[in-house]
């Protein structure tokens, strides 16, 4: 029996390779933990990124568990051991729907930033548009039509 699951680990797996091999991605977002800033259906676009390139306040793709969570850098941890020398970073992650910090996460963890968030308009109910007669049906499948077409992204017609 397939596992749920398995077509998003999957996903989540080309992207952290894609990431890792030096290039950008763009996905849809799942879930409602980050709400303002990123909601349930908007796409995100996520570059590659290094430690040190990253600062408190960015939005960063990192590996949690068995899956990729987008979640906003609060604090870069850097221990030292007991003799002074420097430990690995460690980051602070938190949803922006939360107060509450994730643990900490090893600098490691953390894959990409989100450079940006494409939010598109929602058109709720064209789908669903149902009139009765002939004349009428036609015009409800020119509306529905209609509606799909300023729903998707330019360029890219349903």
């Amino acid at each position: 029996m397939p596992r749920p699951w398995a077509g998003i680990a999957v996903l989540d797996e080309l992207v952290e390779e894609a990431l890792k091999s030096g290039r950008r991605v763009r996905f849809r977002a799942t879930g409602g933990s980050m709400r303002p800033a990123i909601r349930e259906g908007d796409i995100l676009v996520v570059a590659p990124a290094r430690p040190d390139e990253l600062a408190p306040g960015d939005i960063v793709l990192s590996r949690v568990e068995r899956k990729l969570t987008a979640h906003r850098l609060v604090a870069i941890e850097r221990p030292r051991s007991p003799g002074g020398e420097p430990l690995p970073c460690r980051f602070l992650l938190r949803e922006d729907a939360s107060a509450v910090d994730d643990l900490p996460l090893p600098a490691e963890r953390v894959i990409g930033r989100v450079v940006e968030v494409e939010r598109a308009p929602r058109f709720l109910g064209c789908r669903m548009l149902r009139l009765r007669g002939t004349g009428e049906e036609r015009i409800a499948r020119w509306i529905s039509t209609l509606c799909r077409r300023i729903a998707a992204p330019s360029g890219n017609p349903p």
